[in-house]
């Protein structure tokens, strides 16, 4: 169970240098050029965090004596990576005169790229440096044709260097993409004048060969050498560089060779929560007097504003725990005078398990979606949007595609289901919660969960589910970390609640004030009350039975190809909000109740006696084929009109060709 990726008997380490978390320094202090202080005052930023303190002077000072070193840095989720290495990168290239490729930003994943573009965006706004993107969400050509200048189609036959013709000064990318321009035979984008090399969580990048892009990444870095001479530090350099004088790490590199004198001055930036500082796990990367830098002492970096918990729960009936832990956090957040930090965000192991658990709750009443790759871009960009909006959002036009005029808009979401692949870098403000539907078998995986709230030095909360025989295994990978997570009891029933448990000392401790102590019965009140919490539990379990027939019913439209994976069940597809409501196999249960609809409103309702069920399921069973065959003619006219659209652009480019 413990995460052995950052293990402290790594047979070659990297020097590091430990930071304080508590480090802080204004904008102004460390020699920004005055446009960046000012797109960070509007940013509404003003002071820098641990990891932004200590990482910008350092390489402002590397690049200004001219120094080859590479960067690795470790620094909690959270903690301002993505300013780290965006305010130096621009800083340095504000003065440039000719505009070339020099900076490239690589991410793991598209939505993370997104955020990233937008910080350059605001960084870069009101100079003429331009930022640029190879993500796959727009056709390949019409990618690089915003990337490289169309002169560069024959640039092999001419005197002009391939490099010389990029419409950007900065590209942030995804591996699989990125790997696409730079083997375009007819002019993609060359890396030649390249000065920075970011690689966003890098861990995560290094474990998965994405066709090999490192290699490819070097390699085109590497084709036109440029000399520097290394100039030596003045009196002032900040520690940081002052380490780097030093004949023992100014020689090193993770590649085991000498650097030639005439190698390309490309800077490696390395970021991540669960970076290694193994020297041999970073040696594909040919790293360059690597200087390992980490906020904080601890084994992992983690936000000390983290708040960790954890509930033992059973595992057939998890579901309705996280519906309790839910209902929790719903009273916190009524308590809470400020809207700040309300909303949830779930996270299970695998893709399937994140599909299954959203259907599940939609059954259940609860406005929640799912966040994965089993969805489009589109689809995923819908749903954050939603998320974003809150609990308690107006409702306005959340999914960013308008509506019909006068139609109500989609309900903000109130919980989103994310699958692992999404957790890194996904930056929504004001999660103020994390739960952990499947436990987290790795440390590392449990730092990226977890840091999706507690970002920007608030207070957040991550609770993970877990059965009897999980919670052992869970406390102990979290005391490896220096974790210590507290436990909490929920209880499953129309108005769950969850208290934090001390230490079990003594059982009489954790009577009721007016149970008998020596094993009699209790008094009538609380005896009433307890059959009372029986039945409601019972009910809520007999509705999740309901739910579980019913998204087997969902999934089975979706297999037809009569329900999108996005899209909320029909209303017809959802079982009641009364218990007693849905579905009934066997003679006497009501087969049709009321209906909760995606906004909430209930419909009408209809009941049958013994044997009379057969007539209704007809019934069912017409309106149902009404229903899918409403929804064929649609799609079948919406896949028309875009074959006619598709066929107008194709004519319209084959004219201007």
């Amino acid at each position: 169970m413990v995460d052995p990726s950052m293990d402290d008997d790594d047979d070659d380490p990297l020097p590091f240098v430990d930071v304080s978390e508590e480090l802080r320094v204004s904008p102004a202090a460390i020699g920004l050029d005055a446009r960046l202080s000012a797109a960070l005052e509007s940013m509404g930023i003003r002071t820098l965090f641990a990891v932004q303190a200590s990482t910008i002077p350092w390489l402002l000072r590397a690049e200004a004596a001219r120094l080859h070193s590479d960067l690795c840095v470790c620094a909690p989720t959270g903690s301002g990576k993505t300013l780290a290495y965006a305010l130096p990168i621009v800083h340095c290239l504000l003065p440039r005169i000719v505009r070339r490729l020099r900076a490239v930003v690589v991410l793991p994943t598209r939505s993370l790229a997104v955020q990233v573009e937008a910080v350059f965006a605001a960084l870069t706004a009101g100079s003429d440096l331009v930022v640029g993107t190879a993500l796959g969400d727009v056709p390949f050509a019409l990618e690089r044709a915003r990337l490289v200048e169309p002169a560069a189609a024959n640039a092999a036959h001419s005197a002009e260097p391939r490099g010389g013709s990029s419409r950007v000064d900065i590209l942030i990318a995804t591996p699989g993409r990125l790997v696409d321009q730079l083997r375009c035979a007819d002019g993609g984008v060359s890396l030649q004048h390249a000065r920075w090399l970011v690689i966003d969580e890098a861990d995560r990048l290094m474990a998965q060969a994405y066709d090999q892009w490192l290699p490819l990444v070097l390699e085109s870095a590497h084709l036109s050498p440029v000399a520097i001479a290394p100039r030596p530090l003045d009196a002032a350099t900040p520690p940081f560089c002052a380490r780097l004088a030093q004949p023992a790490l100014a020689d090193r590199s993770t590649g085991g060779a000498s650097v030639a004198a005439g190698a390309p001055s490309l800077r490696k930036l390395l970021f991540s929560a669960t970076l290694t500082n193994d020297a041999h796990s970073l040696s594909a990367l040919q790293l360059r007097a690597p200087v390992y830098l980490r906020v904080g002492s601890a084994r992992y970096a983690m936000p000390s504003s983290l708040h960790d918990e954890y509930a033992v729960c059973s595992r057939a009936l998890k579901p309705l725990f996280l519906l309790a832990a839910l209902a929790r956090l719903r009273g916190s957040r009524e308590r809470a005078r400020d809207g700040g930090g309300e909303r949830v965000l779930c996270f299970t192991r695998s893709v399937d398990g994140a599909h299954r658990l959203t259907r599940v709750l939609q059954q259940l009443g609860v406005l929640a979606l799912e966040y994965s790759r089993n969805l489009q871009h589109g689809a995923r960009a819908d749903a954050l949007l939603r998320f974003a909006a809150g609990a308690g959002g107006s409702g306005g036009e959340v999914d960013g595609r308008g509506g019909d005029e006068g139609a109500a808009p989609p309900p903000p979401c109130e919980i989103l289901i994310a699958s692992d692949a999404m957790a890194r870098g996904l930056d929504i403000g004001s999660i103020g919660h994390v739960i952990n539907y499947d436990v987290p078998t790795r440390m590392s995986t449990y730092v990226h969960r977890a840091g999706r709230t507690a970002r920007a030095g608030r207070a957040g909360t991550c609770c993970t589910l877990v059965t009897r025989d999980q919670a052992k295994h869970f406390k102990e990978m979290l005391l490896h970390a220096d974790r210590h997570p507290t436990a909490v009891h929920l209880e499953i029933g129309p108005t769950a609640t969850a208290a934090p448990l001390g230490p079990p000392t003594d059982r009489d401790a954790l009577l009721p004030s007016d149970v008998s102590r020596d094993g009699g019965e209790p008094e009538p009140p609380l005896a009433l009350a307890l059959d009372e919490a029986s039945a409601a539990r019972a009910a809520w379990i007999r509705r999740y039975e309901r739910a579980l027939r019913a998204v087997q019913r969902v999934l089975e439209l979706e297999r037809r190809g009569l329900l999108a994976m996005h899209e909320w069940p029909p209303d017809d597809a959802l079982i009641g909000d009364d218990d007693d409501g849905w579905t009934a196999d066997a003679p006497g249960e009501q087969l049709v109740d009321t209906r909760v609809s995606a906004a909430g409103a209930v419909g009408g309702a209809a009941h049958v006696g013994d044997g009379g069920e057969a007539p209704l399921r007809r019934d069912r069973a017409a309106h149902l084929t009404k229903l899918m065959r409403e929804q064929l003619v649609a799609r079948a006219a919406e896949g028309r009109a875009a074959s006619k659209r598709s066929r107008k652009r194709e004519s319209r480019g084959g004219a201007v060709t």
